[in-house]
């Protein structure tokens, strides 16, 4: 029996117990990396026996999550797991996502020591619903300890081409890293020219309408005409509309959308209202949310808001919130793509704009283009170390004025300090550590 099998945890929790013999665990200190896979069980495991400290004690989990010399504690394995968890809490604003959703499933499950059934009938889902739940939670959790066992050992991660093409296609935290790598591309895209809005609009809807035609939805928009609008990615922008209007049409069975825009005090406003003659009855097909799923995980990433109200006849509307305040915008240079996937998950919801350069090349282009707010340089990088970037910068009259916060594994605070006044954050980076520094080069 393990934990997903659906029973109580404490059932799995004996008094005084630790990992019995012969189950295959081995020294983490031997100078290898631990895979992925390894890594994930590993947390799942630690997970179905979160209040058990002996076994917590000699996990192997204790020692990766340790220094080189020193396993952690029992308590600091059961922290960093509960750590992790508190990590994927997401906004008050999406309190009816999916997302959150998942994040009262970990708690509910590990904390609360719930069973599935009970988990089920308290968040309103089908076992089905609330089985993947578990999955895609506990996955989350594995990713936020694997990537603080990377940066913690400085591992870079460079999966060839086959492993990519196989955490695309079945891997849920691939898709999450592929997703994460594309936002990260279309950063990059200049919108610092004004976008109109209203014209993005009606391009969607008529991207849409074949759709609309074969289930016979009908549609409007109200809008005003010009409604121009700042530091909006149009690419990304149309991608959120669609996937809100396709779970209207093909999840909510919609007879009528109405698509209309208002101007709030803190931002725009686009209101989806769904009209149907009745209401869909719920569904425990895992595809059912989906599109709503990913509409709101590039809206998170983007720093806008994706909400959901219904009214009294059953109407449901979705709204998308864009946030009037101006971007921060932050390039980090680092050859490691995972540290710049951590660094946008601990951003998410707080206006900042990450773009990453894994080259000296590149970096100095990007600083040069795009000015960002501040610079985030990784001192050990390949061909031109970060100290031989930073005096390139600081020699440029275009970026010279740039803020330069210095990141790395080497204690060099006095050296950081010494060129041109650049900060310094220390690696492995926790979050805290990260928004407490940007926060004074916000716009």
């Amino acid at each position: 029996m393990t934990p997903d099998d659906g029973v109580p945890l404490r059932a799995l929790v004996p008094r005084n117990s630790g990992p019995a013999k012969g189950m295959g665990w081995v020294s983490c200190y031997n100078g290898g990396m631990v895979d992925r896979e390894t890594f994930n069980r590993y947390v799942a495991e630690a997970l179905g026996r979160f209040y058990d400290y002996a076994y917590l004690g000699r996990h192997p989990l204790a020692e990766l999550l340790g220094t080189t010399e020193h396993p952690a504690s029992p308590e600091k394995v059961r922290r960093a797991l509960r750590d992790a968890i508190e990590q994927l809490r997401p906004s008050p604003a999406t309190a009816k996502s999916p997302y959150w959703r998942r994040y009262q499933h970990l708690v509910l499950r590990y904390v609360e020591v719930q069973t599935l059934e009970d988990i089920a009938r308290n968040l309103g889902v089908s076992l089905r619903q609330a089985h993947r739940d578990h999955i895609e939670a506990r996955e989350a959790v594995a990713a936020i300890l694997y990537n603080r066992y990377v940066l913690s050992r400085g591992i870079t991660v460079r999966p060839n081409s086959d492993q990519a093409q196989e955490a695309g296609a079945g891997d849920a935290d691939g898709g999450e890293a592929i997703l994460e790598t594309e936002i990260g591309r279309l950063e990059l895209a200049s919108i610092d020219e004004p976008l109109d809005l209203t014209d993005v609009l009606q391009g969607v809807l008529a991207t849409i309408a074949p759709l609309t035609q074969i289930t016979g939805v009908t549609s409007e928009l109200i809008a005003p005409t010009n409604l121009m609008v700042n530091h909006i990615n149009r690419a990304i922008i149309r991608q959120v509309l669609l996937d809100l209007l396709a779970y209207a049409i093909e999840c909510q069975a919609a007879e009528h959308i109405r698509l209309s825009v208002d101007s709030k005090p803190n931002g725009i406003e686009v209101a989806l209202a769904i009209h149907r003659q009745q209401v869909p009855a719920q569904s425990s097909a895992p595809e059912s949310s989906r599109p709503f799923e990913m509409a709101h995980r590039l809206a998170e990433i983007e720093g806008w808001i994706v909400d959901v109200t219904e009214d009294s006849c059953g109407c449901q509307r979705l709204l998308l919130c864009l946030p009037r305040q101006m971007q921060t915008t932050v390039l980090l240079i680092d050859d490691n793509p995972d540290l710049g996937r951590l660094f946008r998950r601990y951003l998410q919801g707080r206006n900042y704009r990450l773009i990453q350069a894994t080259n000296a090349s590149r970096a100095l282009s990007l600083a040069k283009d795009h000015r960002p707010d501040v610079i985030i340089l990784d001192v050990l990088i390949p061909s031109q170390d970060g100290w031989e970037i930073l005096q390139e910068l600081r020699s440029d009259a275009k970026t010279s004025d740039i803020p330069v916060v210095v990141c790395s594994v080497l204690p060099e605070h006095g050296l950081a300090r010494s060129l041109a006044g650049a900060e310094f954050l220390a690696k492995p980076v926790a979050e805290a550590a990260l928004v407490e520094i940007l926060v004074r080069f916000r716009r």
